[in-house]
């Protein structure tokens, strides 16, 4: 009899703790995804922007450190969030701490990932994440892991001012989640498929779709947003948007302003959500050691091929070795070919 009563206590926390690890939420996304309707799976700006596609830490410039934290006005939710990453050879690389709170309990995730150029591919880079997850439900707790993965492709355009990224990324990709007591489950996983035109090097158009599997169904979720950086008064300023709507849950208008001082910047993003749950609030400082996010550029740092000169530069063969050189950076890809000369 106690054994069925426990096992029935089990099966009713999973539900709760699949809310808690829900996937397609904005609370977790970070100020800058959130408020360009959870889009953000085609760039990296910061550790936290690399959650939907790992591959794009591969452009990170300089070496960001970042804190952050959100809140729902109606409800007792809160989260917090830091990371630190890099990109050191063409390689970045990434450490993210997100814990999110409840009336029902808690659950967190240390991640870590990394993404590369594919050097024989121009503007290509895959990446790969591992995290470790716990979850705290009153007396029941579990503890478990879950691996993504990532594609990066940046599109050169035919116009001189344009730049175009698309991604893919898969979360929780494999992973478990064991429950005290003996029970298992797969957390949900998450399909994310994502694309960012760039004009100007300062106004984005971003639109990313969904698919959300589980245990207790499929979602399909759409975001759609736009960012345009800008100086006012000589500080680099990025003003944003967006909206976002899923089969399971309501549509929802998002906002948010970017600042940047020096080495400094901070993002802070409003949205809908739930009726019980109110409106969210997301605030997130980071500090950068080093690359273009020191240099105070707003929108070399913000945009979707911030960095891309090292992947989708100026591009030539070498005829003496026959390799792929890149050059940059560059706002504009620009390829120039050099074929060696008869008979070589």
């Amino acid at each position: 009899m106690r054994t069925a009563c426990l096992l029935a206590v089990l099966l009713l926390a999973a539900p709760a703790a699949r809310a808690a690890f829900e996937k397609g939420g904005l609370l977790d996304e970070g100020p800058r995804n959130a408020s360009l309707g959870g889009c953000g799976g085609a760039f990296a700006s910061d550790p936290a922007g690399a959650k939907g596609c790992p591959a794009s830490l591969a452009r990170l410039e300089g070496m960001p450190v970042l804190l952050g934290m959100g809140a729902a006005t109606q409800a007792d939710l809160g989260t917090f969030v830091a990371g630190a990453g890099g990109t050191v050879e063409g390689i970045g690389a990434a450490a993210t701490y997100r814990r999110t709170s409840s009336a029902a309990g808690s659950e967190s995730a240390l991640g870590f990932g990394a993404g590369l150029p594919v050097d024989e591919a121009p503007g290509l880079s895959l990446g790969a994440g591992v995290k470790l997850l716990a979850a705290d439900l009153g007396p029941d707790r579990a503890t478990g892991y879950g691996f993504d993965a990532g594609v990066q492709q940046l599109i050169p355009l035919p116009w001189a001012r344009w730049e175009a990224a698309l991604a893919l990324g898969v979360e929780d990709l494999l992973g478990t989640l064991a429950w005290k007591g003996g029970l298992a489950e797969t957390p949900a996983r998450q399909w994310r498929a994502a694309a960012t035109v760039r004009w100007a090097g300062a106004t984005s158009l971003l639109a990313e779709v969904r698919q959300v599997r589980s245990d207790l169904g499929r979602e399909a979720i759409s975001g759609f947003g736009v960012e345009h950086a800008f100086t006012f008064y000589g500080v680099p300023l990025a003003a944003r948007a967006g909206w976002r709507d899923g089969r399971l849950r309501e549509g929802v208008t998002t906002a948010g302003l970017g600042v940047r001082w020096g080495p400094a910047r901070a993002d802070y993003a409003v949205a809908g959500a739930a009726r019980s749950q109110g409106t969210l609030h997301l605030v997130a400082f980071s500090w950068w050691f080093g690359g273009a996010g020191a240099a105070g550029s707003f929108g070399r740092a913000a945009g979707p091929l911030a960095g891309a000169g090292r992947a989708a530069g100026a591009v030539s063969a070498v005829p003496e070795s026959g390799i792929m050189r890149f050059a940059g950076p560059y706002q504009t890809v620009r390829f120039s070919l050099h074929a060696p000369p008869p008979g070589m």
